[in-house]
């Protein structure tokens, strides 16, 4: 089959679903119309490919380049598994004359499968489609007599079945009657923080009500035949609604004789999975080696006998829709139109639902030109042999595995397909996927935003091949044996990615961060507001210390902040949304290193004259870069608002020992009538008074002084305010 045809068969199934998902019965008599059978034979001369044309990619021993072989019964003959959890699956082989082919499916898998399904005839001719149709459990139950949607109690059940005759059993005696009502009564417990609820059945029995409550029946027995019938019959309906959880759809072929059939269709799947191998090569400048494991599982209900495998690493949309259940429109209810009491009537306008459709983008880093070689060689295995041994020689791991596959890679996705591969159901495999040379350049990468001392050891990888590699872990491999485990993110063909797997004990980072310093730039003066611009720079020294035995290249990754740039540094290695990386070449016979990283940001502040203070004097003395006439002018606003707030507590101290003066007096006059037998006390008082008075008058001449002079303060400080522009420009 041609592989490239083969990657098609998504958007096939975009334009052939829709068809199938046209309002109609659940079977689809007759032949398919023109439209559909014509998108079904251009699928098969899609998928059916040409053996010329895929040759070339077909691996040894493959049957995939030639016509596929249908003899046989229908079974499973390929399965297309994507990384966002569907999978293609395809059924082929032949059926007899008059035959029919079925296929099995959960509800769910039924609904995809009305989505996406496709079909070939040899005959060019489908008969028809069918498929149990069954309405919701809620409506089959709301039609019933007895009602039993929504799980309802005991008091409800009896409480819709008013006039029904019934038997039970309360306190050992057996009492027959007709059910009259239900009724509901709640009362306040005795610690007032519970409600009790009763439920009584009010029984009829030969005219006269009885109340009997719910919670001491025994036993409930209904006489009504049709009552029995419906209850009976509504819990067979809840029963086989659980137990029938498979549907059988069956194709009918209309041909005379046996027919060759094929029939593909996508439903839920659990996504594949890979995981990778990198080998480290010993000389830094040959390169690394990758193989690459795919996890593939089995979760349904039939074998993969010798099936072509595909892996599919791109993200197709995918959604369910619940196309298996008949849809019942609700209908408005009419009621008949009498003109003795016509209401006006009022028409809502349509409602109009938006389907948000979210796409998942990559953030990836473009590839770098001028790719650096690792610098010195790699002497990791004979260090780490010492504490990890392999028994004899080590595994050759380049030569281990031989991968069987043809792959084709689109703008967004890579399929990879292998033949002859057999999963029994309920069964996972591990199948290889990729097995090629790679460029590994070995690196060490230190975040500051990971607040570790030393760096983590690892290897900037580049994608050389033509393929995709979608994301999973990665164990890393020397000839030493195990150095650690890696996360390889999704990486497009020719895109590289850092990989860390161990922390490089070896480099130590020490971070001495300087203060920041703010210089001003610029200023305006308009309204009685000072706007000042200022740039502020900060300085972060990177003290690298390193017992390495070679060189060794070091990824600097310099946190981005908003508002911040760097400025004065050398050319970036890569920029990141998050990152700025640097590479920094770290000579093996220094032992330290240090690296300068300058920022700067520009700010803007704005100080109200009105109301300037000593603290934001010295924030504008400290910037530097303002007139020496616009600092003077500043400094006495300054000193004019230090003196006018001088002031208004000196005030606020007078007016305060005045209250207290008159709150004292008004004490001594409301006691003094009381007094007149005390004529010794009522003297006492009275010179107190006096000389209350006195000090009253003094502190009120003290704060109309004070007053007087915060106005004339507060005057000085108006009229600089008003003419500190013009004063500015004078000077």
């Amino acid at each position: 089959m041609n592989r490239r045809h083969r990657a098609l068969v998504p958007a096939l199934i975009r334009v052939v679903g829709p068809l199938l998902r046209a309002p109609r019965s659940a079977m689809l008599p007759g032949v398919l119309p023109g439209v559909l059978l014509g998108g079904l034979l251009l699928g098969a001369a899609l998928l059916g490919g040409c053996a010329g044309s895929s040759a070339s990619r077909t691996a040894p021993g493959s049957t995939t380049g030639a016509a596929q072989d249908l003899s046989g019964p229908v079974r499973m003959r390929h399965v297309a598994l994507f990384s966002s959890g569907v999978a293609y699956f395809e059924q082929g082989g032949t059926v007899p004359e008059g035959g029919v082919s079925t296929l099995s499916f959960t509800t769910g898998e039924l609904d995809d499968a009305l989505k996406s399904l496709i079909l070939e005839d040899s005959s060019g001719r489908i008969a028809s489609i069918e498929y149990p149709s069954t309405l919701p459990l809620q409506h089959l139950l709301r039609d019933s007599t007895v009602d039993l949607s929504g799980q309802p109690s005991l008091a409800a059940l009896l409480d819709q079945l008013r006039g029904t005759r019934l038997s039970l059993v309360w306190h050992g005696a057996t009492l027959e009657g007709t059910i009259l009502n239900v009724e509901v009564h709640s009362e306040v417990g005795i610690t007032g923080a519970t409600t009790i609820r009763h439920e009584t059945l009010s029984l009829l029995q030969d005219g006269r009500s009885r109340q009997v409550p719910l919670t001491e029946i025994e036993q409930v027995r209904f006489l009504d035949a049709p009552v029995q019938d419906s209850l009976a019959h509504a819990l067979m309906t809840i029963r086989s609604a659980r137990s029938d959880q498979r549907r059988t759809v069956s194709v009918h072929t209309s041909a005379d004789g046996p027919q060759q059939v094929r029939i593909g269709y996508v439903t839920a799947a659990p996504m594949w999975k890979s995981s990778y191998r990198l080998v480290l090569a010993p000389d830094a400048a040959a390169p690394a080696h990758l193989q690459g494991w795919a996890i593939v599982e089995n979760q349904s209900d039939e074998d993969w006998l010798h099936v072509a495998l595909s892996l599919v690493s791109g993200r197709p949309q995918s959604f369910i829709e619940r196309l298996s259940q008949p849809l019942l429109v609700q209908r408005p209810q009419v009621d008949p139109v009498i003109y003795a009491s016509l209401r006006p009537q009022s028409h809502a306008g349509a409602e109009r639902q938006a389907q948000l459709l979210s796409a998942a983008d990559r953030n990836g880093l473009g590839p770098t030109a001028g790719m650096m070689r690792r610098a010195g060689g790699r002497k990791r295995g004979a260090a780490l042999a010492k504490h990890f041994q392999f028994s004899g020689e080590p595994m050759d791991l380049t030569r281990s595995i031989a991968v069987a596959l043809h792959s084709d890679t689109l703008a967004d996705r890579t399929s990879y397909t292998l033949d002859d591969i057999s999963i029994p159901h309920d069964r996972s495999a591990l199948l290889p996927f990729v097995n090629q040379a790679i460029r590994a350049e070995d690196i060490s990468i230190y975040t500051s935003a990971a607040g570790l001392t030393h760096p983590l050891r690892g290897v900037l990888l580049t994608n050389t091949s033509a393929a995709n590699l979608g994301q999973g872990p990665v164990a890393v491999f020397d000839q030493g044996g195990w150095l650690g485990d890696a996360q390889l993110p999704d990486l497009p063909a020719h895109d590289h990615r850092l990989l860390s797997y161990a922390i490089d004990l070896p480099i130590t980072v020490r971070i001495e961060a300087q203060d920041p310093v703010a210089r001003t730039t610029a200023w305006s003066l308009a309204g009685g507001v000072l706007s000042v611009t200022q740039q502020i720079t900060s300085t972060a020294i990177y003290r690298i210390d390193h017992a390495t035995s070679g060189p060794r290249t070091l990824i600097l990754e310099i946190p981005r902040v908003v508002g911040w740039t760097l400025s004065d540094m050398p050319p970036a290695f890569e920029q990141t949304p998050e990152v700025t990386r640097f590479r920094i070449v770290l000579d093996g016979r220094s032992q330290s290193t240090s690296f300068t990283v300058h920022g700067r940001c520009v700010g803007y502040q704005q100080f109200t004259l009105s109301r300037l203070d000593a603290a934001a004097m010295l924030d504008l003395e400290t910037t530097g870069h303002l007139p020496q006439a616009l600092l003077g002018l500043l400094d006495q606003i300054a000193r004019l608002r230090r003196d006018i707030a001088d002031g208004e507590h000196r005030q606020a101290t007078v007016v305060a020992g005045l209250s207290a003066y008159a709150a004292d007096q008004q004490r001594v006059r409301h006691i003094l009538p009381v007094l007149a037998t005390d004529r010794p006390l009522a003297q006492r008082l009275d010179r107190r008074l006096s000389a209350d008075e006195t000090e009253i008058e003094i502190r009120q001449a003290a704060l109309r002084a004070l007053t007087s002079e915060r106005e004339m303060l507060q005057k000085r400080l108006d009229h600089l305010l008003n003419t500190v522009g013009a004063a500015l420009e004078a000077q």
